[in-house]
């Protein structure tokens, strides 16, 4: 049985327990900025996943490491040769963050993962200039978020074969490495297959990173040209090659991310590359959105991706198809809403599967999006109570953070967090969380509980349960920053108004 505690009454800073009979809560904190720390600790959570990077105490702490994965030499695979680059021979595509608890680095997942956080810099660009999270370039003038971002663009504009605009699906081992440090790693790295999903991604994703440069760092307009012309590209090779649907060579067995249905890819390109150039050529896929998924967000399922930045960007450009991309919006919200209303545990999510935090943040951050356009008080309640549930409030009595409450994942899927000889996992990370359709991993007799909110295991091994994503962690750090900042508005329009 679940039963709900409302201490909105209580405003007194400090530490709290509920204590029912001989029964005694976790403690729980009340204060000012309760989610900033979680905030940092998510996006700097990136800073840890950087390859070709030597990451000094200075920076990383106890968690430093040696420089390592380079990828300035990276051999281009058969499956990704062409005409001007050959099977065998090498290119360089440095930077770039680590995609999970692997070392690979792979552009559909990178995509999305990309433009999550750069839709929460552009909605909250003055609140990015103070927000310092010790990496190497917050002494620059840049908002940390955006060194961040920047560092994963630079390598996504390495995967694009300049001589016809595809896009290279990933950069990898020939096999999943064993669980040592990078630097311990002397296997080759290939550049594997063009595909139609990757080079849709990149498009879409250096597409809105331009027009965003555009409004918010003129400073840095030669970046945002070179951005759109590769976005122009890449879309112009999908085009042409609209079904290079990308599988694992024979040689290859690294993760897929393999994705046959891609009408919601060119919808998200065609929708950014409209907003970047007003060209309403871009928008051919408006008219099939009813084919698409729309009410779930994940790397392949991106339609929602385009439906945001339309509506957030309904200023710059009116077109024909606004009202149903508004209309799909609002339904996709009031599912998410009545799911809420209707758990037990006030949350959105009804289907635990791979991923299954990821999947409730991600609808917490459209929550977020429908408060920002709208305004209306219950989604941001409803965004809190999610995020509270990946804090905590679930029935595994566990922080899904690592490095964050009284208890945490000590064990996840990681390979750093395994091989580097520090107790505590690298802070800042969701992991995947409950999940009973996979549990051939560690088998079904090692997790604790089978019913489907239950079914966790803090277990190095639990790779469906307890591993670490780029793509979980940017929503984490969306829902968290964007739910920091909006509360300090609504205080201080609350404190106007008092007096």
């Amino acid at each position: 049985m679940a039963r709900t505690a409302d201490f909105s009454a209580v405003a007194e800073p400090g530490k709290y327990k509920i204590i029912v009979g001989n029964v005694e809560s976790f403690p729980f904190e009340i204060k000012d900025k309760v989610y900033e720390n979680v905030a940092k600790a998510a996006l700097k959570a990136f800073y840890y996943q950087r390859a070709s990077a030597a990451l000094p105490e200075k920076y990383a702490g106890k968690w430093a490491r040696k420089f390592a994965v380079p990828d300035t030499a990276v051999i281009v695979h058969k499956s990704a040769a062409s005409q001007g680059r050959k099977a065998g021979s090498v290119i360089s595509a440095p930077k770039g963050w680590f995609d999970a608890g692997d070392y690979n680095k792979y552009i559909v997942n990178s995509a999305i993962t990309t433009y999550t956080l750069i839709l929460l810099y552009e909605t909250f660009p003055e609140a990015f200039k103070s927000v310092k999270i010790n990496i190497p370039e917050s002494s620059n003038n840049t908002p940390d978020i955006l060194d961040e971002i920047l560092w994963n663009i630079r390598w996504m504009m390495k995967m694009q074969d300049p001589a016809d605009g595809g896009v290279y699906h990933k950069l990898t081992y020939a096999n999943f490495q064993p669980y040592v440090m990078p630097d311990e790693i002397t296997a080759p790295r290939f550049v594997v297959g063009k595909s139609t999903s990757a080079a849709l991604d990149f498009s879409a994703t250096l597409a809105h990173f331009s027009l965003a440069l555009r409004k918010n760092n003129p400073e840095l307009k030669l970046l945002s040209d070179s951005c759109l012309l590769m976005a122009k590209n890449a879309w112009n090779w999908a085009v042409k090659n609209p079904d290079v649907h990308f599988h694992n060579p024979q040689d290859i067995y690294t993760g897929e991310y393999a994705d046959n249905f891609l009408l919601d890819n060119f919808f998200w390109a065609g929708i950014e590359l409209f907003h970047a150039t007003k060209d309403k050529s871009y928008l051919r896929y408006m008219n099939r959105l009813s084919e698409m998924v729309t009410d779930s967000l994940y790397w392949a399922h991106v339609a929602m991706l385009g439906i945001l930045t339309a509506l957030n960007n309904q200023g710059d450009a009116a077109f024909e198809g606004y009202e149903n991309l508004e209309k799909v919006f609002r339904n996709a919200v009031n599912n998410i809403y009545k799911n809420y209303l209707n758990s037990p545990y006030k949350i959105s999510l009804d289907v635990f599967k791979w991923g299954s935090n990821g999947n409730l943040l991600n609808e917490t951050l459209i929550l977020l999006n429908a408060y920002k356009l709208y305004g209306k008080k219950e989604y941001l309640d409803a965004a809190i109570s999610n995020a509270d549930y990946i804090l905590g409030k679930n029935p595994v009595n566990i922080c899904y953070v690592t490095d964050f409450g009284s208890k945490f994942p000590m064990n996840i899927h990681h390979r750093i967090s395994i091989a580097d000889g520090v107790k505590e996992p690298v802070p800042g990370f969701v992991v995947g969380g409950p999940n009973p359709n996979d549990v051939s991993d560690i088998g079904a007799y090692k997790y604790p509980s089978l019913l489907p909110a239950k079914c966790y295991a803090d277990n190095e091994n639990s790779y469906s349960t307890n591993e670490v994503a780029i793509n979980w962690n940017a929503p984490l750090v969306f829902v968290m920053f964007s739910i920091e900042n909006f509360m300090q508005r609504n205080n201080k329009i609350s404190l106007k108004k008092n007096w």
